[in-house]
Order: structure tokens, then sequence, then C-alpha cells
């Protein structure tokens, strides 16, 4: 961990975090070198793009408390998102099927699934949607990182799959586990779903080049905005981790804007966001 990252967190975290926390981000970022990801940077990818995958896709994340917060530095320095088995995801039909009868083999499968780790993202429709931003990004109370997955320098494009989303829950094809828990019901369309999906036992996954982090601005497009923020704790709150996250991100040169509901009911991206003093 370099000097200016260990004086950060020292100084700038301590206005506003609990001790503990302040000594869980040092030891997340002792165990994790910021540099994790150089190898996979510097290989070249023999299949050259992928044209089904987009060049960008979006991790939605809460920012509403000091463990939010230790996640996304965390992130953000060494490069490396969680992933989590299938029985952890938020569909009670992740990795459901149908089959004729319950045997071996079935049970062979359920075993097979809980070896593979999932991180999902989203796609720019999902990353568009005010709705996403409430499932999973807290009311706007969090952020978005956007992460370049589709260039010719990223060798983990081939473990990127597009979600399928089908009327019915799919029937199982026992040649394809990935197949399985790449394809969801048609209530979850709105979530424009790519998934990273590996076979390991590692839960820390370098997925892709972290290009920008959009922060969340919630009724940064009222006129009433400070009556509004004074009023809620929970909003003065998400101020002040914004405000560490932000000089963060300052620290380690990584570009930002804020994210808010737009005209047209879509998320609209600005360089400003309100400000209390």
């Amino acid at each position: 961990m370099s000097e200016k990252i260990v004086s950060f967190v020292e100084k700038e975290c301590s206005k506003v975090l609990s001790s503990d926390t302040i000594e869980k981000i040092k030891d997340c970022l002792n165990n994790c070198k910021a540099s994790s990801n150089t190898s996979n940077e510097t290989q070249n990818n023999s299949n050259g793009v992928y044209s089904k995958i987009p060049k960008y896709v979006y991790k939605l994340m809460s920012l509403s408390s000091e463990k939010d917060l230790c996640r996304i530095i965390e992130i953000i320095c060494t490069n490396k998102f969680h992933c989590s088995t299938f029985s952890e995801m938020n569909d009670p039909m992740e990795g459901v099927y149908v089959h004729k009868k319950y045997d071996e083999t079935q049970k062979s499968l359920y075993s097979d699934k809980n070896k593979y780790k999932i991180c999902s993202f989203s796609g720019l429709k999902g990353f568009e949607n005010p709705a996403m931003w409430g499932y999973y990004a807290n009311g706007f109370k969090g952020i978005a990182i956007e992460v370049i997955i589709n260039d010719e320098s990223n060798t983990n494009i081939e473990n990127i799959e597009k979600v399928v989303y089908k009327n019915n829950v799919p029937k199982a094809n026992l040649d394809s586990i990935k197949e399985i828990l790449t394809t969801k019901l048609k209530a979850w369309e709105h979530e424009d779903e790519y998934r990273y999906i590996i076979n390991s036992e590692d839960s820390k996954q370098y997925i892709g080049k972290i290009n920008h982090v959009y922060i969340g601005c919630p009724y940064g497009n009222t006129t009433n905005y400070e009556d509004i923020i004074e009023k809620s704790e929970s909003l003065k709150k998400y101020r002040k981790y914004k405000e560490i996250l932000e000089k963060f991100l300052k620290l380690k040169k990584i570009k930002y804007k804020y994210c808010f509901v737009g005209g047209d009911n879509k998320v609209d991206t600005g360089k400003k966001c309100w400000k209390i003093t």
C-alpha cells in the first residue's frame, strides 16, 4: 500500500469513519496488491473483440455505510470484484431448471454449479434505468463502476456471458452449466445483465480495467434539494461518504461524474452535484 493511500486513509477517513473501519480498510488493502491486474492488461486476446459483448459494463453498488465505503475502496485499489455462488444471488429462481426426475446426475449437477463464481454487471440499458439505481445503488445513494471488458488486451472476456431472458424456466442442458447460470425469467430483463462466470475457488476476480465511476446524486435535479438533504440524516451521511470517495478517486486518478434522473426519466450524468456547507 503506497504512502499516499496510507496518508489518505489515516487523515481523510478518520474524519468520518470509526477506528475499527479504518483498520479494516488498511487490512484489505495490505492483503491485495493494487497492481494485481497487470498481467491481465498486458496479455493479448487471440480472439480479438467480441461483437456480442459491449465495451463497457456497470457495477451498481450502495454507498450508505462504512462497510460499503470500505468495499468500494478495496475494489478501486485492487481492481478486483467480489464474486458469489449462484445460491447467494437475489433471484429465488437462480440456477433452477426443468428435468424429468431427480437422480444422481442432478445431485452432481448441483455440486458442479456451486463450483462457479459469478459477478453481475449491467449493460448501458440497465445503467440508464433509474429503477436499477433504486435496487442496487440505494436510491442513488450509491455508485456505478464502469469497467472496460471488450478490448483485445482483456483475456477475461471469455468469461463474460450475456444473460438470456425467457418466458419459462429452462430445461436442463447437462452439457452447459454456464447456460443454466446465465438464463433468467423475463421479469428480470430490465437489468440488461452481463455475468462474469468462472470455475474457481477464488471469490475475488479481476474482470476488466476500471474506466470511470458514476456517483449518485439523489434529488440533484430538484430546486429545493438543500432543504431535502438538511432534513434527511441518511442523505447527510451519504454526503460524507461521497466526499471521501471523491477525494480517493482523485488520488487514484480515476475520472468520475454524477448521476441523477433526467427529463426523459433516464439516468443522466453531469460534472456537478449538490454541495452542502
